[in-house]
């Protein structure tokens, strides 16, 4: 599957975009996040559509990039993008920002709501995996190390819950 995976178009399109450029802060490389997040979401047995969208959601995830990238969609089936547009909705309804800080479980419900398996299954990898590199590079560090902790924490028991 890993292999049918990496040579798709999804694959194939966010590894020429990201090249070899690497996180700003960890100086990890920008694909290990996405192959980090395949593996989990490989283990949670996501559909190929919903690995594929995992692949292309940094495309399309924030306003400027959506703008940047909107010629591309046609290059997708319309399955994966729908799933990439359900993700952007969902994951944009939460983050980290100082409005934020204060949300319980509940505020997840009204802000991020339900969301179809598939789509939980890329935010659960996303998360966990921005976690793992939170905690590996960041948690003694960031300024807001205690929010977002906390934010982590919140998102991966709020989709867990969800189920």
């Amino acid at each position: 599957m890993k292999q049918t995976l990496e040579a798709s178009t999804e694959y194939q399109a966010i590894s020429k975009f990201y090249g070899g450029r690497r996180a700003e802060r960890s100086q990890e490389l920008l694909m290990k996040h996405i192959d980090d997040g395949l593996d989990i979401m490989m283990r949670l047995d996501a559909s190929m559509d919903a690995l594929k969208a995992f692949c292309i959601h940094p495309l399309f995830q924030g306003d400027a990039e959506l703008a940047s990238h909107a010629s591309m969609v046609s290059s997708f089936s319309a399955e994966v993008m729908m799933l990439v547009m359900k993700y952007r909705r969902a994951a944009n309804a939460y983050l980290c920002k100082p409005h934020t800080d204060a949300w319980e479980i509940t505020d997840l419900a009204i802000y991020v709501g339900w969301t179809v398996p598939e789509v939980r299954k890329m935010l659960l990898a996303d998360k966990l995996q921005n976690q793992a590199d939170f905690l590996k590079h960041h948690a003694d560090t960031h300024q807001r190390k205690a929010e977002l902790k906390r934010y982590f924490e919140l998102w991966i028991k709020y989709l867990n819950e969800m189920k």
